[in-house]
């Protein structure tokens, strides 16, 4: 809406929507001031937090380059609207409402990207929850219970059967069974377990009925603790971002110092329009905006973590994925490693000829 009315005048097929100058002008400012107060209140927070701590980063550009139109146009818009007079302002009584709006458009858009990619390499954290059995069937006091598996307690007894998940790590007391832990160790081939052997969380009984007393529950298991350490190698800041964190520190401000060092030359020394050279000054805050410093780089971990996991490779400190760089060689450790130990049928051919012989 605020880029058609902005645009009108340039587009002969909006020029012919029957809208005046100042109801123009009025709609423009409702629009935009919706879009940054509340579209965008986020930044302008994160700019006055940063202003409290006596630092600046990217929300302080963003906020300074939109507000700076938005005020700007406002002027320029009651001097039109109500004749106040103070067009030396402006020759051009132009207003840069657009410009506002879309600063703030465009990097919500970007946020918007940015926490899809997030969503997606979540999955590989809910992929390895899904390993974790819902309810679980213990025994207590000779009775028989169905109990959510964050109520399992240590030394309980839990019933395992053909087909179920293992929920907590213990030991077998009765039975025998077989277990496939690809999940956890990555060898394909099912194990055979038997009294006195130990089970982990995540893994699933093939075949067979235990009796397994419980050693680690709730986040003391295998399990658990892997999903904990996923989420902490998301979270955690690689050097590189420490790095882009305290650039940003330094750049922001020389930023803004040269943005007003630009308005200045071009409409003290180079005598330009003074609404031309506010438009350069904030294309000089959005343009160094650095979105890539603060975006990027956290982006990359994530999906990195993310992507890495679904594959099951599993990073306890974040800085293992830069160190990455520089590995040449992988040795892998047992037969079955990098196989999936599975059958699986690859074509079917069909013989005609066959077929009619039989018939």
């Amino acid at each position: 809406m605020i880029i058609g009315i902005s645009m009108k005048e340039h587009l002969p097929v909006l020029n012919l929507i029957p809208v005046s100058l100042k109801l123009s002008l009025i709609l423009l400012f409702t629009f935009t001031t919706i879009v940054i107060f509340w579209c965008g209140d986020k930044f302008i927070k994160g700019a006055f937090t940063a202003l409290r701590n006596k630092t600046a980063d990217m929300n302080t550009l963003i906020t300074l380059g939109s507000l700076s139109s938005y005020f700007y146009s406002i002027i320029i818009a009651v001097n039109i609207v109500f004749g106040l007079g103070i067009s030396a302002l402006a020759n051009s009584g132009e207003v840069y409402f657009e410009t506002a709006a879309m600063i703030i458009t465009f990097i919500l858009i970007g946020n918007y990207l940015e926490a899809v990619l997030k969503s997606r390499t979540q999955s590989s954290i809910k992929k390895l929850k899904e390993l974790q059995t819902k309810v679980v069937n213990v025994i207590r006091d000779g009775n028989e219970l169905y109990i959510p598996y964050k109520k399992v307690k240590l030394n309980d007894i839990v019933l395992v059967k053909t087909g179920d998940k293992i929920p907590v790590d213990g030991s077998i007391i009765e039975g025998f069974c077989v277990v496939d832990e690809s999940a956890m160790t990555g060898e394909s081939l099912p194990v055979e377990k038997r009294t006195g052997d130990s089970l982990m969380s995540g893994t699933v009984l093939k075949n067979g009925f235990v009796k397994l007393k419980a050693e680690k529950v709730g986040n003391e298991t295998m399990l658990s603790k892997i999903i904990a350490l996923v989420k902490d190698a998301s979270n955690n800041k690689p050097k590189i971002q420490k790095l882009a964190d305290r650039i940003s520190g330094v750049f922001v401000p020389i930023v803004i110092i040269i943005s007003i060092t630009t308005f200045f030359v071009w409409y003290a020394l180079l005598n330009e329009k003074f609404d031309i050279s506010l438009l350069y000054a904030v294309s000089v805050l959005i343009i160094a905006c650095p979105c890539a410093l603060g975006l990027a780089s956290p982006i990359a971990i994530i999906i990195g973590v993310g992507r890495a996991a679904e594959n099951g490779i599993l990073f306890n400190d974040v800085d293992a994925i830069e160190n990455l760089m520089k590995v040449d060689t992988i040795c892998f450790d047992k037969t079955g490693t990098l196989t999936t130990g599975e059958m699986k049928v690859k074509n079917i051919y069909v013989f005609n000829n066959f077929y009619q012989k039989k018939n």
